[in-house]
This record gives C-alpha cells, structure tokens and sequence, in this order.
C-alpha cells in the first residue's frame, strides 16, 4: 500500500515537473522570436515565467539545453525502442521502426508549430546546430555499440555507414513532411524511403 502512494507522488511530481518545464519553454522561445537568441539571457527568461535563475536551473542547464531538449527526448526514446526491435528484426527494419518513435512529436498541432519553430532557431544558430550534431553523433555511436555482432561479421565501418544511412533517411523524410501529414502518411513515408535504400549487406 505504502508503495502505491509513494508511485502516485512520484507519478505527480513528475507531471508537475513536466509541466514547469513546458512553461519554461514556452517563456524561452517567445524570447529568443522578440529578442534574439544571443540577446535572451537566463534571467530574462526565469523573470517571464516568475521564478528565480536558481528555480531555473533546476530545470535546465542553460538556455540551450531548452530547444534541444526536443533532441534529448527523442535520443532516449529512440534507444528504448531500438532495443526493443533487435530482439525480433534485423538491423535496418529495427532501426527503421525506432526512428518511427521520432515523428510522433509531428501531429499534435501546437506542439508540432513550437518544435519547429525551436528547430527553425538550431538550424540559424551556428553553436546551437554544433550541439544538435553532436549529440547525433553520440547517439550514432551508441547505436553502434548495440550492434557489434553485426560489426563482427560485416565491419565496424559498414555498419556505421548502414547507421548514418537510417538517420539520413529520417531527416530527409521528417523535414520534406506536408503541413497536412498524418501519423500513418509520416510512417509510410519514412518506411518506403528506407525500402528504397535499403543497404545491400541487409538484402543479402
């Protein structure tokens, strides 16, 4: 009993942080849109949503960290459902079906116009598109380490190009989406783009 009420608190806490943390968003990206991403400081930020720096980074290490918090969100699902699909699919099919994880965030309306409005802001900010690719590029070498049977047998290089490959195929397919895509038209076309290159070593 005493383990349930402990689960439920925690459960709460959880939302409550989440939603703090949605709020901190939204305050940071009506800043960087008015200011400037240079110009906006910490404290600006804490001062709209009505907290302390302090308060503040509780939350995030720093304002960066709050655009790209998107990235950090996908990296974890990601790696969950990669891990997952290796138990019963082959490298490309595994790693397509993890990166389908990555295009939910594309459909709910509200939340679809702020990401792409914070991706908008990585893509023209120099420091911050270096910290997106970097953690791409962790998240790369991540995936590798997963698959080192693989490494064994075909190489260590081969199977990084076949990793690189998936991700070249979700950032195509996610940044050329129409307004008008749906959950199962994003799916769909993510999956024929990986069909349709689909690497050789996995059709042997």
């Amino acid at each position: 009993m005493l383990s349930k009420v402990m689960d439920q608190k925690i459960s709460i806490r959880d939302v409550g942080r989440r939603a703090i943390r949605h709020q901190i968003s939204d305050a940071a990206l009506a800043r960087f849109k008015s200011n400037g991403f240079h110009e906006t400081t910490v404290e600006h930020i804490a001062s709209d949503v009505g907290m302390s720096t302090r308060t503040f980074f509780r939350y995030f290490k720093s304002k960066d960290d709050v655009l790209l918090e998107a990235i950090y969100t996908f990296r974890e699902q990601f790696l969950t459902s990669l891990k997952s699909n290796l138990q019963t699919a082959n490298m490309w099919d595994a790693l397509g079906a993890a990166l389908e994880v990555g295009l939910l965030d594309c459909f709910d309306p509200a939340q679809d116009r702020r990401n792409r409005e914070m991706h908008t802001l990585i893509r023209s900010t120099p420091a911050l598109l270096a910290r997106e690719l970097e953690v791409f590029e962790k998240l790369q070498a991540e995936v590798l380490s997963l698959f080192a049977p693989q490494a064994a047998s075909l190489g260590v290089a081969t199977v990084n190009a076949v990793i690189g490959s998936a991700f070249a195929c979700y950032h195509s397919s996610k940044a050329h989406l129409p307004n008008d895509a749906t959950i199962e038209g994003a799916a769909d076309s993510l999956q024929k783009l990986m069909a349709a290159l689909r690497p050789a070593v996995i059709r042997s």
